[in-house]
């Protein structure tokens, strides 16, 4: 009889299990697969910083780059006052034990959030204004920098990834806003060929 009811509790709990399945980290397939305290040093080939500590922003942003496979998210006050996103273009090993970071691969994105709005005016501290439109999660406009250029891009939760075309021909750059969390400001990282830089954003209007 006790061996029978064993068997009977053993049975119950593996259907529970099975109904049921978890994670390490209580996480539903589905969700996420977020490597917490998990490093994958290796294969980067695009770095930001973040200015809202999410690693759901660098989840998101590595399933909407074609070139990313995996990513790391790196804590605020590690690599600098903010987080950090590393995007990789392929499966670096697992580094254990990474208590600074939160690591994945591409197919586990979890959602975003809704579009960011950048439309609007903006100030381009010591680099003259941006001028925006979004339908959507594109984005379409102008900037006075240099002579001026045009900009697009699509949004992702709080990023806009897109390039931006000089007027006097130089080669696009590649351009990654991360707009603040009250969409007064925001970081623009721009990567060109020969050179990389990051400019800050204040909402004119």
């Amino acid at each position: 009889m006790k061996q029978l009811l064993a068997v009977t509790l053993s049975l119950c709990v593996l259907a529970v299990l099975q109904l049921s399945p978890r994670s390490a980290h209580g996480q539903t397939p589905g969700q996420p697969a977020f490597e917490y305290d998990i490093d994958r040093p290796g294969s980067d080939y695009l770095n930001f910083e973040l200015s809202t500590a999410d690693p759901a922003i660098c989840s998101a942003q590595c399933a909407a780059d074609a070139p990313c496979r995996a990513w790391t998210y790196v804590k605020p006050g590690v690599q600098g006052t903010l987080a950090r996103c590393w995007l990789k273009n392929a499966v670096p090993p697992q580094v254990p034990g990474a208590t600074f970071a939160v690591s994945g691969l591409k197919g586990g994105a979890a959602p975003a959030g809704p579009p960011g709005n950048f439309a609007g005016r903006w100030n381009l501290v010591g680099h003259g204004e941006v001028t925006l439109t979004q339908d959507g999660d594109r984005v379409s406009g102008t900037y006075t920098n240099e002579g001026g250029g045009t900009l697009s891009g699509t949004v992702v939760g709080s990023v806009l990834r897109g390039q931006s075309l000089h007027h006097d021909g130089r080669p696009p750059c590649e351009a990654l806003i991360q707009l603040a969390p009250d969409g007064m400001s925001f970081k623009w990282r721009a990567e060109c060929v020969g050179w990389a830089g990051t400019f800050d954003g204040t909402r004119s209007n």
